[in-house]
């Protein structure tokens, strides 16, 4: 089961990319122009649920290959971004972090899970049952 599920699911439409963006750390490519914006986020800590502390926008889009994600994240003060790991593939528990749950099934029980930090720090994991 995932650490955290939410009792409200949301849905939506993903827009289908006509090429590959440029991956370079900027999302001015024409794709993210035209990606899925998904911006009705909530915070996990310290309030479960609780409304976002800052603004971030999640861009998403698909072809035939891949699935495309950009965010673009927020901070009043990021002198006090929480980002201390630097090797890849530690875990980032106590990092103020990026994470996305992908759930392909729809099962609740498998999936996979993405995160980075400031450092660009990068940990996955794979739900089974």
């Amino acid at each position: 089961m995932f650490p955290h599920r939410l009792t409200d699911t949301r849905a939506f439409d993903i827009a289908r990319a006509d090429s590959a963006p440029v991956i370079d750390g900027m999302l001015d490519d024409a794709l993210w122009a035209n990606a899925t914006l998904v911006d009705d986020l909530h915070q996990m800590h310290p309030n479960e649920h609780s409304a976002a502390s800052e603004r971030t926008e999640i861009r998403v889009a698909y072809d035939d290959d891949n699935l495309y994600i950009g965010a673009k994240l927020w901070y009043l003060n990021p002198a006090e971004i929480t980002a201390n790991v630097l090797r890849q593939g530690e875990g980032l528990g106590n990092e103020d972090r990026l994470a996305l749950i992908l759930d392909p099934y729809l099962d609740h029980r498998s999936g996979y899970r993405f995160e980075v930090n400031a450092h660009g720090v990068r940990w996955d994991a794979l739900y089974q049952n």
